[in-house]
C-alpha cells in the first residue's frame, strides 16, 4: 500500500481553430483547482499549414507571460503534440494556437491534460 494517494483526472476538449487568423485561445484553466497539470497534448491532424503553439501563465496574477512556444511544422512535426510540462494549477495559464497564415476553414484541435492531486 502507498503512503501517496493521488487523484488524476483527465480534462478533454476540441478548440474549432475559425477561419480568421490570428491567435486564438486552445483552452485556458484558471487558479481555481489544486493540484498539478502533467503534460498537455494537442492533435494538430486536421491543421494544413504551420503555426505556432504558445503556453501563457498568469505570473503575476494580473497578466499573461508566454513560457513556452513552439513551432509546429505540417508534414515534418508529428501532428500529436506533447507538451511535456508540470506546473501547479492554481496559477492561471493558457494555451494558444496561430497559424502561419490563412487556413482557408475552421479546423478542429483537439486537447487533452492530465490533472493530478
Amino acid at each position: 500500500m502507498s503512503l501517496w494517494k493521488s487523484k488524476t483526472t483527465k480534462v478533454s476538449g476540441i478548440l474549432s481553430y475559425l477561419d480568421a487568423g490570428a491567435e486564438q485561445e486552445v483552452f485556458a484553466v484558471t487558479g481555481v483547482q489544486r493540484g498539478f497539470i502533467d503534460g498537455i497534448i494537442l492533435d494538430l491532424n486536421t491543421i494544413t499549414l504551420n503555426g505556432t503553439i504558445r503556453v501563457y501563465s498568469r505570473i503575476d496574477g494580473t497578466n499573461y507571460r508566454l513560457l513556452v512556444s513552439h513551432t509546429f511544422t505540417v508534414g515534418v512535426d508529428p501532428v500529436g503534440v506533447f507538451l511535456d510540462m508540470k506546473f501547479p494549477a492554481h496559477v492561471d495559464f493558457r494555451v494558444t494556437y496561430e497559424e502561419s497564415a490563412d487556413e482557408g476553414a475552421a479546423r478542429a484541435i483537439p486537447y487533452v491534460y492530465v490533472l493530478s492531486e
